[in-house]
C-alpha cells in the first residue's frame, strides 16, 4: 500500500486502485491497468481541493479507507469495493471492473480530396465521406464497471433521453450526444448516494440479465467519484462542488421562445415580429446557422445566416435573438 496525505494506492485483481478523498462525503476511485495517469478533466472543475483527514489500513484480504462520513472497503483478490457509511452500513457494492486495451483511432482522408456521398435520412440530408481511413492515435481502453444493487433500489439520472425512463433498473440505456439527447455520466440512487464518471466517450448503462454494469467506450483508466450525500440535495451539492456552480440564464431568456428549424431572410423574420408585436409580450427568436448566406473572408467558405439583418430588428428591445451553430456539413 502506498499512502500519502492525499490518497492511498494498492494493487487488487491485477490492477492498480487509487482512492482519493475529495471531501468527507466524496471519494474518487481511479483504476488503471498499468499505471495511474494524471487527469486533465473536461468534467471536473479545476481548483485546489483542501486536504481531507482520513485513515487507511491494509491486510492480506482488503484495504479500508475511512473519512468522517464514508468507508470504502476494497477486496484485494477481486477488486470489489463496498461503499459504506462511516458506521459500516452499506450503500452499494462496486463489483469487478475490467479494462481491455484498444487502438484509439481517428479517421482521415490522408490528404486526398474527400469523396462525398449525400444521403437522405430521417433527419434530413446528410453528407458521408466515402474515402476515410482509420489512423491510430494512441493506446486506450474499453472498460466495464459492475455494480451489485439492492433489489428494491432505484437508479435515476444519466441525463436527458427520449425514452421517458425514470427508474433505469431493468433497462439498457445508451449515453451519447444527439439532437434531443443530453447524456450525463452521473446516476443517483434512492439509497442516498451518487456516482459520477469522469468519462467523455460513449457509455452504456446496462441492468438487464444477470449482470449490471456501465460500459465506457474509450478511456485511459476508470475514473469515478462516489458521492455519499444521503439525500438527493446532498448528492447534487456534491456534484456541483466537483463540476462547478450551475449558471442561471439572464432574465430575458425566460418566457416564450419562437423556434423554427431555420429562417432564410431577415425580411421573413421581421414579418413575424410585426405580426406578433401587437400581442405586447416580449419574446425570443431561436434560429440555426447553416443557411446559404455570405462567404467568409480568408479563403475559407462556409454558410452563415444573415445575422446582421435579423438582429437589427431586435435592438428595439422587443425581441432578442439566439443564433446557434450546428455541426452539419452541407454543400459548399
Amino acid at each position: 500500500m502506498i499512502k500519502t496525505d492525499r490518497y492511498v494506492q494498492t494493487e487488487a485483481a491485477g490492477m492498480l486502485y487509487r482512492l482519493i478523498p475529495v471531501t468527507e462525503e466524496i471519494i474518487r476511485c481511479v483504476i488503471g491497468k498499468e499505471e495511474i495517469k494524471g487527469n486533465d478533466s473536461l468534467i471536473i472543475e479545476k481548483k485546489e481541493y483542501p486536504a481531507v483527514e482520513f485513515a487507511a489500513e491494509e491486510n492480506e484480504e482488503k484495504l479500508e479507507l475511512k473519512t468522517g462520513k464514508v468507508l470504502a472497503s476494497l477486496e484485494l483478490s477481486s477488486g470489489r469495493i463496498e461503499w459504506k457509511h462511516a458506521d459500516g452500513t452499506r450503500w452499494c457494492i462496486q463489483d469487478k471492473a475490467d479494462l481491455t486495451k484498444i487502438d484509439v483511432v481517428r479517421y482521415t482522408t490522408g490528404g486526398e480530396k474527400p469523396v462525398i456521398n449525400r444521403v437522405k435520412t430521417v433527419d434530413g440530408e446528410r453528407n458521408f465521406i466515402q474515402n476515410l481511413k482509420p489512423e491510430k492515435v494512441r493506446d486506450g481502453y474499453r472498460a466495464r464497471v459492475f455494480f451489485d444493487w439492492k433489489e428494491e433500489e432505484e437508479i435515476h439520472g444519466l441525463g436527458q433521453a427520449e425514452e421517458g425512463i425514470y427508474n433505469y433498473r431493468g433497462h439498457n440505456q445508451y449515453l451519447y450526444q444527439h439532437n434531443m439527447r443530453i447524456p450525463m455520466p452521473l446516476f443517483v440512487s434512492t439509497e442516498g448516494y451518487g456516482v459520477l464518471f469522469d468519462c467523455c466517450s460513449l457509455m452504456t448503462f446496462n441492468d438487464e440479465g444477470r449482470e449490471s454494469y456501465l460500459f465506457l467506450d474509450t478511456v485511459d483508466q476508470i475514473d469515478y467519484y462516489f458521492m455519499g450525500g444521503n439525500t438527493m440535495d446532498g448528492i447534487i451539492h456534491a456534484y456541483r462542488y466537483l463540476t462547478g456552480k450551475a449558471q442561471m440564464l439572464p432574465k430575458w431568456a425566460y418566457g416564450y421562445i419562437q423556434s423554427k428549424e431555420q429562417y432564410y431572410t431577415s425580411k421573413e423574420l421581421e414579418e413575424i415580429v410585426r405580426h406578433t408585436e401587437k400581442s405586447g409580450f416580449r419574446w425570443i427568436v431561436w434560429f440555426r446557422t447553416g443557411i446559404p448566406g455570405i462567404r467568409a473572408t480568408g479563403g475559407r467558405r462556409f454558410w452563415i445566416s444573415p445575422v446582421m439583418g435579423i438582429t437589427r430588428s431586435a435592438w428595439s428591445g422587443f425581441m432578442r435573438c439566439m443564433p446557434t451553430a450546428w455541426s452539419l456539413y452541407g454543400r459548399i
